[in-house]
């Protein structure tokens, strides 16, 4: 009866160990079917970070000095709104000294500009007086010849002169007149010449008073410019989301980032990956991205799909030893919560589905 009763329970224990076997098998070739033919996402690991529809970054346009921060981060801005003001002061100095520029300029033309009406009305000057007195040196000369040769016509009639007296007379009186004659078409000539260098001195003194003046509203308007410019101003609406300098006094190099400004919502995500996988990066991909300001688990991933990618690495600073990475810039579909500008995340770039066993392959023979 013992004999029996145990043999018995061999049989059953020989049966389920059977079971077991059979259910572990058939579990073996379940999940090998599943990690073979059941698809899986071959993707890439980056970083990145949350940032909006558009950004702007605003530059120092010269080397100077931080006068004072006039927004900070997360504050709105207008568009136009200063947010930064550099020293003007030299600027304002400058400027000063070509506004009193242009005063003396001015007054320098309108002198010209009258110096040319008067001399437009009296062309003539002193040093050329003699030229008349000359001309009345010649008239009297015909005077006394024409009162000569009256004399001598009255003593030929009365038979004292002889005709070749009378001739002779009247030579005297033709020869004055061609002095005369001759006197007055110098002047006239010489009066011409002169006026028209004298206009034409006038003109080109009105001429270089006009260029200086415009040369100075010129250096004016250069000079209003650079007062401008210290003036950093955001292009659009938007808000602060970054200031590299807030403290008065603080030195600026010419092109340096002193300021971010974000344009519309927390829509996109610059995602940083690395050499090895990147060529295969296309527009289109999806991406997840687990969010660290949110616990991914308990709200969910962000999912979003490749917008464009770089085509040359991020410009890495000379302590910067690692692999070139690439920029990758992902537009945001959806979200389990309200994402922060600048906030980090954790990035899976999706390449393709495929079956598990496909991985097992080289790339090349996928």
């Amino acid at each position: 009866m013992a004999e029996e009763k145990q043999a018995n329970i061999q049989q059953q224990l020989h049966s389920m160990r059977r079971m077991i076997i059979g259910l572990c098998s058939f579990s073996a070739v379940i999940l090998l079917g599943l990690l073979l033919f059941v698809p899986v996402d071959e993707r890439i690991l980056a970083n990145g970070i949350i940032i909006s529809e558009r950004d702007t970054h605003l530059h120092a346009p010269e080397d100077g000095v931080l006068m004072e921060a006039l927004i900070w981060e997360g504050e709105t801005v207008a568009k136009g709104q200063p947010v930064l003001r550099l020293d003007d002061t030299q600027h304002q100095g400058e400027l000063k000294q070509i506004e009193a520029g242009i005063e003396k300029a001015r007054s320098e033309l309108e002198f010209q500009k009258a110096r040319l009406e008067r001399t437009a009305k009296l062309p003539l000057p002193k040093e050329f007086w003699h030229m008349h007195e000359e001309l009345g040196i010649a008239r009297e000369r015909i005077r006394q010849s024409a009162v000569e040769l009256n004399r001598s016509t009255g003593l030929q009639g009365k038979g004292l002169l002889s005709q070749q007296d009378v001739e002779r007379a009247q030579m005297t009186m033709e020869i004055a007149k061609s002095e005369e004659a001759k006197t007055q078409d110098k002047l006239r000539i010489l009066e011409q010449g002169l006026e028209s260098t004298i206009l034409t001195e006038a003109g080109a003194e009105i001429q270089n008073a006009q260029s200086a003046l415009h040369a100075l509203e010129i250096e004016r308007e250069l000079r209003q410019q650079s007062i401008e410019r210290c003036v950093l101003r955001s292009p659009e609406a938007g808000v602060v989301t970054l200031l590299n300098k807030r403290r008065p006094g603080e030195r600026v190099l010419r092109g340096e980032d002193l300021a971010h400004v974000a344009h519309g919502g927390a829509t996109r995500a610059n995602v940083f990956a690395g050499e090895s996988q990147y060529h295969r990066v296309r527009p289109g991909q999806r991406v997840l991205m687990k969010s660290l300001s949110f616990d991914a688990l308990r709200h969910g991933y962000i999912e979003g799909r490749v917008l464009r990618a770089g085509v040359e690495p991020v410009p890495q600073g000379d302590d910067d030893a690692g692999s070139p990475t690439y920029r990758v810039v992902a537009r945001i579909e959806h979200s389990p919560q309200k994402l922060v500008l600048g906030s980090t995340v954790e990035a899976r770039i999706i390449i393709q589905r495929i079956p598990f066993w496909k991985l097992l392959l080289p790339e090349t023979l996928r």
